[in-house]
């Protein structure tokens, strides 16, 4: 028995399977992970500037809601309650929607509303402006939980957008964007009188 051809051929087997292995194994969780995540380059969600948003509210599947209005350059918020806002924190969850791009774009005919938790949303963001609103539904997580997935109203496809970018509103249902509350101010008091020393008498 030739042991070099044997062995030579054990090794071509061996190669041979793995190969076919990997390729299957890779070939299959590039087809999961197209139906979980979908394809294509960074999409914008909103033609809108910052600029032009008036209103944000946000609103969980509780009922639960926060809602601030824009005059001028400051905020106010309506509901819950009603008051000043946190303008600088409203500012920027407002600039992170408003110009934000989804990593992901799933086209309708793949989105399964149940397993990316779209059939119940947990949250509703809308931006409110003069020419209209703009609405996003959310849903659930990825399974690394980086991204949430979203759809906008009129619009049968999902998106898959940073949850970063989506906590900076749904925490205002936990966190109202109150204003700060300013540092109390230091009271000086004055000190007892210091007594002059009697002349004569020892130190």
């Amino acid at each position: 028995m030739n042991f070099r051809l044997t062995g030579a051929l054990v090794l071509v087997a061996a190669v041979l399977v793995a190969g076919v292995y990997f390729f299957v194994v890779r070939r299959d969780n590039a087809d999961d992970t197209t139906a979980a995540t979908g394809s294509g380059a960074p999409v914008a969600l909103f033609d809108l500037k910052a600029a032009d948003v008036t209103r944000l509210k946000v609103a969980d599947n509780s009922g639960k809601a926060v809602e601030v209005t824009k005059s001028g350059d400051a905020w106010t918020l309506t509901a819950p309650s009603q008051g000043p806002a946190d303008s600088p924190r409203v500012d920027s969850a407002v600039q992170q929607l408003a110009g934000t791009k989804a990593s992901r774009k799933i086209e309708a005919k793949d989105v399964d509303k149940a397993a990316f938790g779209l059939d119940k949303p947990a949250y509703i963001i809308t931006l409110g402006t003069t020419a209209g609103d703009k609405t996003l539904t959310v849903g659930g997580q990825t399974p690394d939980k980086s991204s949430d997935y979203v759809q906008k109203a009129d619009d049968p496809a999902a998106y898959l957008l940073s949850t970063f970018t989506v906590s900076a509103a749904t925490d205002m249902l936990s966190r109202p964007p109150l204003p700060p509350t300013p540092a109390p101010a230091l009271t000086v008091l004055p000190g007892a009188p210091i007594a002059a020393p009697t002349p004569g008498a020892t130190p």
